[in-house]
């Protein structure tokens, strides 16, 4: 299940990618403001993955959830042991284990992404401020209930925005792979929907709350 994720380089250019086909926001992309903003986020995101990867872990085994020393994080977490009745992704075959890890981390990587895009901080770039394993801790159990911290925490544009992005990552990305691949019923699909927004907004949380750990105690 141990997999590399791809380099923060590839994963912001990606979404940038996105936001070009999706919002024609070119002009924003090209501009001096979003460049530097950008560059803070690039130093920001080796620290983010290293934080994520218990909990992405974790939505794909329940063995790893179980590492994590928060009661039954599994039970909730854990999308094989939730919707297929099983412990792990390995248990699936070889090519939907992968389709669906590909499609939990490419929801969560865009919920940070969307984050990074949107929201400026001052202190962003100053990861070596940050308490790894004090935000490490508060945000695991903060992201079990991340849609409701975080779907209604951006102001004006953004609000409608940071919604839109996760449809379209979820039609794209996780609708066929449940549908014609789990073969996942429709009523019980969109109880899978709102587990992969969940992971989304746990994307977004883990961004918020990086920025936050960056600001230097005095």
């Amino acid at each position: 299940m141990n997999k590399k994720f791809p380099d923060p380089l590839k994963l912001m250019t990606d979404f940038e990618q996105f936001l070009r086909k999706s919002y024609n926001l070119g002009h924003i992309l090209s501009s001096e403001e979003y460049q530097q903003r950008r560059n803070a986020s690039l130093c920001a995101f080796p620290l983010l993955i290293n934080i994520a990867v218990p909990f992405l872990n974790s939505a794909k085994s329940l063995d790893s959830a179980n590492e994590i020393p928060i009661p039954n994080y599994g039970q909730a977490i854990c999308f094989p042991f939730r919707f297929l009745g099983k412990t792990s992704i390995d248990e699936l075959p070889n090519q939907t284990g992968e389709k669906l890890s590909d499609s939990l981390d490419t929801i969560f990587f865009s919920g940070i992404n969307f984050h990074l895009f949107w929201a400026t901080f001052p202190t962003r770039k100053e990861y070596k401020n940050v308490n790894v394993e004090e935000l490490k801790g508060k945000w695991l159990i903060d992201a079990l209930l991340a849609d409701q911290t975080m779907r209604n925490f951006y102001p004006g544009e953004g609000r409608p925005m940071s919604k839109d992005a996760f449809d379209k990552y979820f039609l794209t990305h996780c609708l066929s792979l449940l549908k014609n691949d789990l073969k996942i019923g429709f009523f019980k699909r969109g109880i899978c929907k709102s587990f992969f927004r969940n992971i989304y907004w746990a994307g977004a949380l883990l961004g918020t709350q990086y920025d936050m750990a960056t600001k230097k105690l005095t």
